[in-house]
Formats: C-alpha cells, structure tokens, sequence
C-alpha cells in the first residue's frame, strides 16, 4: 500500500495504522473527532467491524488508519470510555440519549475521574525508544513490532479449521485471476451486489453513528466504507454490510467491496485459511493478496471527486 499510494499520492505519503477491537460507534464518534482536532482529513474510509474489520483514513498528505464503529462489543458501550468520556467536556455529546443512557456514560466518567485528575497533575511519560521487550502481537501472533510497521499487524500465524485453532504459518501467494477491476462501487446499477443485514441497534449506538456522519459532514470528510470479507463469506456471491451506510450515517458514503467467491476463487478451504490467522483477520499472506486489490479502487475514488 505504501508504495500504490506513494507513486499516486506522492512520495512523502505514509500509512500508520490505530485500530481497537469492538470499539462500537461511541469510541469511533470520540476517537475520529480527536483525529479531527490535529489533522486535516480530506477522507475517511472506515470497515464494518461486526464482521471482523479495522479501518483506515486519508488526509492530505497521508493514510491515517483507524478502528471503525462495530457491534462486535455493541449491545454496552464500549469498555474504554472511562478513559476518553469527560462529562464535564463531553456532555453535549449526550443531547439526544434516553436518561439512562446517559447515566451509563456519567458512570464511566465518575470512574475515569481519579485517571484524569491525576493527567492534569502529571507529564506524559516520553517513550523509551529504547524498550526492546517483545509485545502482545510478538508474542502471540509472531508478527514483526507494529510499531516498526506503521502500526500494521503483520502475523505470522494460520487458522486450523479443524482444531479451532492457531496453526503453523505457511507462505502462501494465491494465483486465482481476481484484479483491481473485480471490486464493486455500490451504485444504483450494482446494488444487487450488496446485501444489508439492518439488525436493530440500541439507542446509543445510532446516536453516535449520527454524530459521527455530522462530525465528517462538518469538517468536509467524504466517508467511505470498504468490505473484507471474512471466512464465512468464502462462498458468498454478495457483499454482507450491516448497514446501508448512507442511510444509516445520514450523510453520503461511497461503498465498495469484493464478494468472497470472487475473492477466494479457484481456492480450496485449506487455502483460505492459509490467508487468515483467525476467523476474521488477515495475516501476511491474506494482507499482501488482499492490499494490490483494494488500494487502487479506493485511490480512484478518492480522485474522481473534487478536494472538499
């Protein structure tokens, strides 16, 4: 990716990666105006994480990647709000939520408070550059330091479909014809590619889901949102959303995606699993397959409209 984008973007364009697990909308909606306050973002393509993705966004100059709204963990808001909720700061945030959801959140933020007054009182700690213990993805994923890799996580790790388990990593490069061209622009000729599921959502998920379409609305983000297919979709012939995004996001969004059975044709199972390191993600094998796909379709999106 590094190197499509460079040779499109120009050469002083980098990709790191910031991605959580089951963020849901709450923390996307958070974290995404955040980014929003340090970084001119031209746009934004996010995954739909409830089937197992991570996300990424563009600004000007280079690729920010970011975790994207899910209902992996979405039936409670997200576990993490004590860290990045301030009542104080952030209760406008609220207008809208039924009462005791926001309780839950004044909740987080009463819990959150010793963390914060003792933030306010001290410096961040600089990094030790010099820290060579192996990580959480060294460890069990056998992946080089993220931190080397622009924040990308690259295992070194199979799935076992039979022991339910991680297997011994193979390199494998499928030869199965699919190029650039295969993947689908949602449009009112190729809606038929697309199924979405439109499972209900508790209140304070669409909330922020809302708030988030505003915030990019406001700060002149165009949105996109990419499907991955994970290993249940090998044999689908459709693309699986849980959303209408547009709809859903009240606010324009370009979709796109590459259904499994083209993605995974002329590919035994054994051989997909050769491309994920579990149910959902990607390892080397999946990521260096998957990347020269996807990248050059977003990149056209991203040129055939006029900078916001």
């Amino acid at each position: 990716m590094q190197t499509l984008l460079g040779g499109r973007l120009g050469p002083k364009t980098v990709g790191p990666t910031i991605c959580w697990g089951g963020g849901g909308f709450d923390a996307l909606y958070f974290m995404t105006r955040d980014l929003l306050a340090h970084r001119r973002v031209n746009t934004l393509v996010f995954y739909d994480e409830s089937l197992g993705h991570v996300a990424y966004s563009q600004s000007a100059h280079w690729f920010r990647f970011i975790n994207n709204p899910g209902e992996m963990n979405g039936r409670i808001p997200n576990s993490k709000a004590t860290h990045w909720f301030r009542f104080g700061d952030d209760f406008g945030a609220l207008t809208g939520l039924p009462l005791s959801d926001k309780g839950i959140y004044y909740f987080a933020a009463v819990l959150g408070m010793p963390r914060n007054l003792l933030e306010l009182c001290t410096p961040n700690l600089p990094e030790d550059s010099n820290d060579k213990r192996p990580n959480y993805y060294e460890i069990h994923f056998h992946a080089d330091n993220p931190e080397t890799r622009l924040g990308s996580v690259r295992a070194r790790e199979n799935i076992d479909s039979v022991k339910g388990a991680y297997a011994t990593y193979v390199p494998f490069a499928p030869q199965t014809g699919v190029t650039p061209a295969d993947v689908v622009i949602y449009s009112s000729v190729t809606k038929s590619n697309f199924v979405f599921l439109n499972q209900p959502l508790p209140a304070w998920q669409i909330h922020f889901a809302r708030q988030f379409g505003l915030l990019a609305q406001s700060h002149g983000v165009r949105l996109m949102s990419l499907h991955l297919p994970v290993i249940a979709e090998r044999s689908s012939h459709v693309i699986t959303e849980s959303r209408n995004w547009p709809d859903f996001l009240q606010t324009g969004v370009e979709m796109a995606g590459i259904s499994g059975s083209k993605l995974f044709s002329r590919l035994s199972e054994t051989d997909v699993n050769k491309l994920y390191f579990d149910l959902a993600h990607l390892n080397i094998n999946g990521q260096q397959y998957l990347t020269p796909l996807i990248t050059p379709a977003l990149l056209n999106l991203y040129e055939s409209q006029p900078l916001p």
